[in-house]
């Protein structure tokens, strides 16, 4: 009886030792490069989504593509990417047709949840596809569509930082646009430095000084307008005339005195066919190309008669001209 229960004492430690060294063995069992590169891409992704600047989406877009045949789920996240990507450039024909692809896999919604665990950042997919969503509406200046998909995003990338901005322009809209009350400011030109101008304060809007609208004597006086971040509205002569443009603040000794403006966007269409200027009246340049009635812009502040707006062009993507006021019906 003694050696009986000696034995099974035996063959119960043997048990225990032997689930112990296959517990250590399966949870120490190194990555394969494959695996290694699939978590690479995952938190390459929650980094991008923490500080976009820092990575460039293309990047774990490029990881999980090539893992494609060896990751189950990395197509998926491949196509998580990708509308990620086409909402940079505001493409929401692509990024609803790879937002379809993300919802195609009935696994990954599993997949996300597990790796969430780790890395909060990633949004489910159903955040995603509202954040798509907010984005769309947000672009086609649908303020109210924009702040409601938003909100169901649920904090996921910067939704929430929209609807801080989104409901600060809800207010402006509340008031109309305002009037510029600050005093232009006499500066000059720091030895050229920065010759390029902007259409606008960031780099949504185009850039000039090509061979269509340049800057014909940089070493003479301009006149800065207002401050918006760390660029500056200055009145310039172009090639074309007088025009307002967007450069840097270092470019101009003096351009820190001018007054500094907040400027929220605010969704008006064009009351009818017109030649916008580059400048708050008739005698500014002329923009190449005509905008027409029913057009969607976002009006910004109102001078002399005449409403800054922004434009979305062929030549130079988004520019900010100056329509007259009886020409922007707000929406």
């Amino acid at each position: 009886m003694k050696k009986k229960h000696l034995l099974i004492l035996i063959i119960c430690a043997v048990v225990v030792v032997a689930g112990t060294l296959l517990f250590v063995f399966l949870r120490e069992k190194p990555l394969t490069p494959e695996e290694q590169a699939y978590q690479a891409g995952i938190s390459r992704l929650e980094q991008y989504l923490l500080n976009p600047k820092s990575v460039n989406i293309s990047g774990p877009i490029g990881d999980f593509a090539e893992l494609e045949y060896h990751i189950r789920n990395a197509q998926s996240f491949e196509a998580y990417c990708r509308v990620l990507s086409y909402i940079e450039y505001n493409d929401y024909t692509w990024a609803k047709t790879w937002m379809n692809e993300v919802k195609l896999n009935p696994a990954f919604p599993d997949e996300l949840e597990r790796v969430r665990k780790e890395h909060p950042a990633i949004g489910s997919v159903e955040q995603l596809e509202a954040y798509m969503q907010g984005c769309k509406a947000e672009y086609e200046l649908d303020i109210k569509d924009a702040k409601e998909a938003f909100e169901k995003a649920d904090g996921f990338f910067d939704s929430k930082a929209r609807i801080a901005a989104l409901e600060t322009a809800l207010a402006s809209m509340a008031q109309g646009i305002p009037e510029y009350s600050g005093t232009p400011i006499s500066v000059s030109d720091d030895s050229n430095r920065y010759g390029k101008f902007r259409w606008g304060p960031d780099d949504v809007h185009g850039t000039g000084n090509d061979d269509k609208f340049y800057i014909v004597n940089e070493s003479a006086s301009a006149k800065a307008i207002w401050r918006e971040g760390d660029m500056v509205c200055v009145q310039v002569r172009l090639n074309a005339g007088d025009a307002f443009v967007y450069r840097s603040e270092k470019a101009y000794i003096g351009a820190n005195r001018a007054t500094q403006l907040t400027l929220y966007p605010i969704p008006a269409t064009v009351a009818y066919d017109t030649t916008p200027r580059l400048g708050p009246g008739a005698g500014y340049a002329k923009y190449s190309q005509n905008i027409f009635t029913g057009e969607n812009v976002n009006a910004y502040i109102k001078m002399d008669g005449w409403v800054c707006v922004d434009y979305n062009t062929i030549r130079y993507g988004m520019v900010r001209v100056w329509l007259p006021e009886d020409c922007v019906t707000l929406k």
